[in-house]
């Protein structure tokens, strides 16, 4: 979905661990990935900045979906899934804590106009909301750090040679 322009944005696709078990967390309605920047500038006696310097960087995701399967839902909440008397239970105990993970999120889901890999991340909140005869969308917000093994925190992947020319 690439055109001379720029990207276009359709379906997105969000995977957890996808070097390994490749969990796809089920139907995404919406998703958004930001990178916030703090600076700290030094001030000279007039109103402009002599220097301004990067002080902090924060990567986070927000997604919410419509359907959420069972290996994604243990894995948002840090519980165990057990199968038994025809039901999928997902427990999650007092010390229970989500593991860190690395992320895929791809548009669409092929990836052919834009994969953005997180190579570790771990899960702050999850809401489930429940309401009586309205819709509602569970969704979650994840932290995305430095790799150590790496030095990386994401990779944005891009279809083609996007030279200046």
């Amino acid at each position: 979905m690439a055109n001379e322009s720029g990207l276009i944005f359709a379906k997105g696709v969000l995977y957890m661990d996808p070097d390994g078990d490749n969990i796809e967390l089920g139907e995404i309605q919406d998703i958004s990935f930001e990178v916030r920047d703090t600076v700290k500038e030094a001030k000279g006696r007039g109103l402009f900045s002599l220097a301004v310097e990067l002080a902090e960087r924060a990567v986070s995701v927000r997604a919410s979906w419509l359907r959420v399967k069972a290996q994604g839902l243990a894995k948002l909440t840090g519980g165990e899934i057990t199968y038994a008397d025809d039901k999928t239970t997902i427990s999650v105990g007092k010390d229970s804590m989500p593991a860190t993970f690395k992320m895929k999120l791809s548009t669409p889901s092929d990836g052919s106009d834009i994969e953005i890999i997180l190579h570790k991340v771990r899960p702050a909140n999850f809401t489930l909301p429940l309401q009586l005869k309205e819709f509602t969308k569970p969704n979650a917000e994840f932290n995305v750090m430095v790799d150590e093994a790496t030095d990386k925190v994401f990779d944005i992947i891009l279809p083609g040679y996007q030279s200046v020319s």
